[in-house]
């Protein structure tokens, strides 16, 4: 059975075992990217891309590098340079 892409609204689990939601997804460049936030206090966001392997797994790569976060949450919440 194929994974499936993570789609705005589900909860998945990180390697430390806390539970992420994704508040959104996007496509840019060729790659599928979403927007997560953990459930619990301290409250952490992160960006990730993310892809289906030659075997149907799903593969998250986290999002590291700063002006990578800073141009991507430009586009998740609609700013530009302007405002």
């Amino acid at each position: 059975m194929e994974d499936e892409l993570i789609v705005l609204g589900d909860i998945i689990e990180d390697e430390d075992g806390r539970e992420l939601i994704c508040m959104g997804t996007i496509e840019d460049g060729g790659l599928n990217y979403v927007y997560l936030a953990t459930n619990t206090k301290p409250f952490e966001m992160q960006f990730a891309s993310q892809r289906i392997d030659e075997e149907g797994d799903l593969v998250i790569d986290v999002v590291e590098e700063q002006s990578e976060i800073d141009r991507l949450l430009k586009i998740f919440t609609g700013r530009t340079d302007e405002q």
